[in-house]
């Protein structure tokens, strides 16, 4: 593999390093269908576990194939923060690679280059467990097209849970509340109080995480996170889908679908608010994604890319707030890609974006005009018996350390 290149010693001065937030971000509006996921299953969480045969891949569609890239790795704090450490304290290899794994699609209307990288691979290894961002850069610009979160994990500690519903009356019929219970036998974790500390993630969704949640009880070899009203999440509803897979014959809640020479526009069927209609119980993928296209061999390869068409009913235009289409496919980011944007005909807000044939859950979402909170309380409601997939990550620094030890992870389910 081609070296990007060798970094010599030197001094980098990077002021408020630390005051940097790394995200799931696509910065470019070529890039597209970004899937990060470990072994096979495009729906688990990114992490490689160290000294197992598991690895952590990235892979996504270039629509622009007229140029190099590359990728770089860094390494972050528990809360995602850039950490001050040198790569070479982190990575065994080269902080910065070519892209040169990569194919070209066949038989499709548009176009598109597929990437993909594996973690780690010969080029790169990893010497601690913790956060991980790999950035992916246009070689003759450096511009990053894409940004990524995965984790690198030692699980040597046990994690029992449980899913309770919210202490507070007012959140008892629309949150749910996670506690858990650490066991440290057979480790040698020194004043677990102020070395361990935990992050609740729901559904993947880095902008509603708990992170920095200390233990608040410590007992011989169990260290309980055990709070009232800290640990909680809005509930939501089960996802909204749509299904892109067969085109020919599509399902029943797509509307439409037209052919031309150089497109496939999909219109799936008028969407209403949720939040005054009774729970339904349903089986969602918690707003993931997952690509697929039927009676194809390879679905990154051969899947068509669709122009779809989302309305959502709403009898006037709201000049308060913006609604966006919400899932793991638009990085659980509301950008002027997803805004929805008010049909006076339609009596409908409208959003078309570029997609690749496969499973999709979303929300509509809502966004104030003076507030970047993402809140679905009207347009999908919250409800208590929501299922939800929750990971809870601990991590440990010991006195003098500066980094953040993944040592326990749990992923898990809210309905027994």
């Amino acid at each position: 593999m081609k070296r990007l290149f060798i970094l010599s010693l030197c001094f980098i001065i990077t002021l408020n390093v630390h005051a940097q937030v790394m995200e799931d971000r696509i910065y470019d509006e070529y890039i597209a269908s970004v899937k990060i996921f470990s072994g096979t299953n495009q729906l688990s969480y990114p992490i490689y576990f160290i000294r197992t045969n598991n690895f952590v891949y990235l892979n996504f569609d270039d629509l622009n194939e007229d140029r190099n890239l590359g990728y770089r790795i860094k390494y972050c704090n528990s809360d995602w923060t850039l950490s001050d450490l040198f790569y070479t304290e982190y990575i065994d290899g080269y902080q910065e690679e070519y892209l040169d794994n990569y194919e070209f699609s066949f038989n499709t209307i548009v176009e598109y280059s597929n990437y993909e990288i594996q973690l780690p691979n010969e080029s790169v290894n990893f010497l601690l467990t913790g956060n991980y961002v790999i950035e992916v850069f246009d070689t003759d610009s450096n511009k990053v097209l894409l940004a990524k979160r995965f984790m690198v994990a030692e699980p040597i500690l046990g994690i029992d849970h449980k899913v309770l519903r919210a202490s507070l009356n007012s959140k008892i019929e629309t949150h749910q509340e996670i506690d858990f219970y650490v066991n440290l036998e057979g480790t040698d974790i020194q004043n677990p109080r102020a070395t361990l500390k935990a992050t609740v993630i729901q559904n993947k969704r880095w902008d509603t995480a708990i992170h920095d949640i200390k233990p608040s009880f410590v007992r011989v070899n169990t260290v309980d996170f055990d709070y009232q009203n800290k640990i909680v999440f809005e509930a939501g509803k089960e996802f909204r889908y749509f299904d892109i897979r067969n085109l020919t014959n599509p399902p029943s809640h797509i509307q439409e679908v037209i052919r031309s020479y150089d497109r496939i526009d999909v219109s799936i069927e008028g969407q209403a608010m949720r939040s005054n209609t009774a729970y339904f119980e349903s089986n969602d993928i918690n707003g993931g994604y997952v690509i697929e296209a039927a009676n194809n061999t390879n679905d990154f390869l051969s899947g068509e890319y669709v122009d779809v068409l989302f309305i959502y009913k709403r009898p006037f235009e709201n000049m308060e707030a913006d609604y966006y289409v919400f899932g793991e496919f638009t990085a659980f980011n509301c950008e002027q890609s997803n805004r929805m944007v008010y049909n006076d005909m339609l009596k409908a807000y409208v959003c078309k974006l570029r997609l690749k044939q496969g499973y999709y859950n979303y929300y509509i979402v809502e966004q104030g005009d003076e507030s970047d909170r993402v809140d679905y309380e009207v347009t999908e409601g919250n409800w208590y018996e929501t299922e939800n997939q929750y990971t809870i990550l601990i991590y440990y620094k010991p006195f003098g350390a500066r980094f953040d030890q993944l040592i326990g992870v749990k992923s898990l389910s809210s309905r027994p």
